[in-house]
């Protein structure tokens, strides 16, 4: 993120609290899903996770983890889109990734009727509304074309940008189909109230 010209927060082995690093390459990574990588950070973390047994008929199995074999030709497509990609390809996705998250961020902060929950500081955000019902406004929005997950806990929606939403206009039709619709609830739930009617 710093390298995209972001604040970046300490998530790596420079903090101490960090032995172990995950990541799914299918995601941000753009390969093929079902990769994975695992960093640790001492060979004596990593040693816990090799996987041995002679209890079998076939003899001594060994594994570098408990899952067993790996398929070779998603390693190699993961291996691919990163040489595709390249470090340049990753800073430029984080940049318009982060930028996209900021300017959709920005516009529901805006909205008095929605509230962001917690500091977004990457790609996934997630909002709620003491105004208006925010799973009737999840399934208005999926009626649009929006895919947005459901929360409790309370009662949210969440979003995780892909590189999708970064092309042009698609953050703007977001923006303006959440505006209108949680306009058009806040004006159906007032009238309700109105009549007096428990909403």
């Amino acid at each position: 993120m710093a390298e995209a010209g972001f604040a970046d927060h300490v998530v790596d082995f420079r903090n101490r609290g960090v032995t172990t690093i995950s990541a799914d390459t299918h995601k941000y990574g753009y390969a093929p899903k079902g990769t994975s990588v695992i960093l640790y950070g001492s060979k004596e973390l990593r040693a816990y996770q090799f996987f041995t047994t002679a209890e079998w008929p076939g003899g001594i199995y060994c594994s570098p983890g408990a899952s067993g074999s790996k398929a070779g030709n998603v390693i190699a497509g993961a291996w691919a889109s990163l040489l595709h990609h390249g470090r340049s390809g990753y800073v430029d996705a984080c940049r318009r990734l982060i930028t996209t998250r900021k300017f959709i961020t920005d516009a529901i902060e805006a909205n008095p009727s929605l509230e962001l929950l917690g500091t977004p500081t990457a790609s996934v955000f997630a909002f709620t509304s003491s105004e208006i019902d925010v799973y009737v406004l999840n399934d208005q929005l999926k009626s649009r074309g929006w895919m947005l997950t459901p929360l409790q806990f309370p009662a949210g929606l969440q979003f995780s940008l892909t590189m999708l939403q970064t092309s042009p206009g698609v953050a703007e039709k977001l923006v303006a189909d959440i505006k209108e619709v949680t306009s058009n609830l806040k004006a159906e739930t007032e009238a309700r109230r109105a009549k007096g009617e428990n909403v």
